[in-house]
């Protein structure tokens, strides 16, 4: 039986799609991963976030696919995911187990899977909604705490063209990789519509 990815889709179904058509399926799982960040960062502060990196792209699926989920068959070229994170440093905090409890908490009143792990300066919970993205809430001793989202892979015809058709897309200072310093929740990069395509 051929692997499905995470939206149910066969490699078969997908070879079908024009890379239009993957460009705004991709834009749509990007706005998805966006609502859910902002919503967890909201469980620990209304406050401004730092920034991580570059957060517009699709993931190459070369390494596997989050928490050890797999998609087999698949590999940098044919897969991706979606990922993005934001960086806290609350005041006086030291990486207490007992400052997870918020995004525990969180996590559970939604009913997702919740797994956890701790690592000498670090401690972590995860949780994995309906459908298959994890949120991943880490709190350090130094005091820095990171908040990530990422969906588990999804099929593609071609992973490099389907990040090029973004880059062409995107608007002046992203395509530099010149990102905002800090933001509210619920503030990122809008994804661009497939005719913002930006003439060369």
């Amino acid at each position: 039986m051929e692997a499905t990815d995470n939206a149910g889709m066969a490699r078969a179904e997908v070879a079908e799609l024009t890379l239009q058509e993957e460009y705004e399926l991709y834009g749509e799982r990007y706005e998805r991963a966006h609502e859910l960040l902002a919503d967890a960062q909201l469980q620990i502060s209304e406050g401004p976030w730092i920034w991580t990196g570059t957060v517009l792209l699709p993931h190459s699926g070369y390494a596997g696919g989050v928490r050890g989920t797999t998609l087999p068959g698949s590999d940098g070229d044919t897969s991706y995911d979606v990922i993005d994170s934001r960086v806290i440093q609350p005041p006086g905090a030291t990486g207490s187990a007992a400052d997870l409890e918020p995004m525990r908490r969180y996590y559970q009143g939604k009913g997702w899977r919740v797994e956890e792990q701790a690592s000498g300066g670090w401690k972590t919970v995860w949780g994995r909604t309906d459908d298959g993205y994890w949120l991943e809430y880490t709190v350090h001793s130094n005091g820095s705490y990171s908040l990530a989202v990422r969906s588990e892979l999804y099929w593609t015809n071609d992973e490099p063209a389907l990040e090029a058709a973004v880059v062409d897309r995107v608007p002046g200072s992203y395509a530099d990789n010149t990102l905002p310093r800090e933001s509210l929740p619920g503030d990122y990069i809008p994804f661009p519509d497939w005719s913002d395509a930006i003439p060369k």
